[in-house]
């Protein structure tokens, strides 16, 4: 499975990994395994790393879905570390798409960058 997270209780963290194709069916079932699982949105801080990911297959209706059923919400802290042109360039428009909805989420080139945002030693 190409999209994965760890859940760290103590560091309040959200881990989540993209590796080789990322789809809307991968996505969007990540987008609902999130939604199942025990944690304050508000507490918890989420790394997103795409740095494995080889091609994307996501369509743009996706990205607007994932933006109005977040399973994160108002004051959430988000970095997507995303360092390939068009990958950063889709994280931008998922940024865009999540800030009408006041979600705290910024995209990075480097992994060092986004740890450095969410105050990750």
């Amino acid at each position: 499975m190409p999209v994965t997270y760890t859940i760290d209780h103590d560091q309040k963290l959200v881990y989540t990994t993209a590796e080789g194709v990322l789809t809307d069916q991968e996505v969007l079932s990540h987008r609902d395994r999130l939604m199942e699982e025990q944690i304050d949105p508000l507490t918890y801080r989420q790394l997103v790393d795409l740095r494995g990911v080889e091609k994307i297959d996501i369509c743009a209706g996706t990205i607007h879905d994932l933006s109005k059923t977040n399973p994160w919400g108002m004051g959430a802290h988000r970095a997507i570390v995303a360092p390939a042109k068009m990958l950063f360039n889709l994280a931008r428009l998922f940024q865009m798409n999540i800030e009408a909805h006041s979600d705290d989420i910024q995209v990075f080139h480097t992994l060092e960058d986004a740890k450095d945002y969410l105050g990750i030693v």
